[in-house]
């Protein structure tokens, strides 16, 4: 069963088309002096090995307790995006597919300290909906789905690399123009059951559980490990914004999806 995944995974991550979303606009600040203050000390690197330490013993029947001490893999997934700025690793002439296989699968588990363990532990506040009328709640945690049993779940999306310069056009007028780099990371895996939750929660309980609780997804990667899109869009007089989208999956099997809040269980996704 394994392995006609691995194939449906791997069609799906070279075939894998998704629309693009619209960068966040930046809200221009009045320009005023600062008053003198100490310089913030420069912020430690991330080391991959905190997060492969953080996730070492974790598994289906504890997940819950350990959900809070595991490093948010969205700082891994941030080093996997830098790494692969134009696009992930292609295989050579000379290379069999299962040696290149295997080399991209060495060097994403380099990236995630030594370990192809995945455990992420996403914010499900995007996923979920609260109808107050009814007591009832919804969470969805398919941000696509490729294939009937092949879904995407976003895991973090952020702004990198913002600068300006003067741009101008062909008739010689010009403007100050925003770049930067919109990046989504998302987790690419298949799904076999049923991926929406419903329940009935008190107001105070589902308020609790959109602001504190998390979809931790338990696995390991998944060959063919990684797929990317990258488009930009060009800035114009009227939207001076100059944006590079980048779009990364990383392929995992998942042994279990569940959805905590503060140490304790509240429902299991059926993927």
């Amino acid at each position: 069963m394994l392995r006609t995944f691995k194939v449906a995974i791997a069609v799906s991550l070279v075939a894998v088309a998704t629309g693009l979303t619209a960068a966040p606009q930046k809200r221009a600040t009045a320009r005023r002096s600062a008053p003198a203050r100490a310089v913030a000390p420069t912020p430690r690197p991330f080391d991959p090995k905190t997060y492969a330490a953080s996730v070492e013993g974790v598994d289906c029947t504890n997940v819950a307790a350990r959900a809070k001490s595991v490093v948010p893999i969205e700082k891994a997934l941030h080093g996997i995006a830098s790494s692969y700025p134009w696009g992930p690793p292609t295989k050579g002439e000379f290379e069999s597919t299962t040696a290149f296989d295997q080399r991209v699968h060495d060097e994403l588990s380099a990236k995630l300290g030594g370990t192809d363990r995945i455990v992420a532990v996403i914010p499900i506040r995007d996923m979920m909906k609260y109808d107050a009328d009814t007591s009832r709640l919804t969470i969805n945690p398919v941000d696509k789905r490729i294939k009937e049993n092949v879904i995407t779940v976003k895991a973090y999306s952020d702004i990198d690399g913002e600068s300006t310069y003067i741009g101008s056009n062909a008739y010689g007028a010009s403007t100050e123009v925003s770049r930067h780099t919109f990046t989504q990371f998302y987790m690419l895996l298949p799904a076999r059951g049923q991926t929406v939750i419903t329940s009935t929660m008190a107001p105070d309980a589902a308020r609790s559980l959109k602001e504190n609780g998390s979809l931790v997804l338990v696995g390991s990667l998944l060959s063919p490990y990684i797929a990317y899109e990258r488009q930009r869009g060009r800035p114009t007089i009227s939207d001076p914004n100059d944006v590079t989208y980048l779009q990364f999956y990383l392929g995992m099997i998942a042994q279990c999806a569940v959805v905590v809040n503060q140490g304790q269980e509240i429902g299991r996704i059926g993927l």
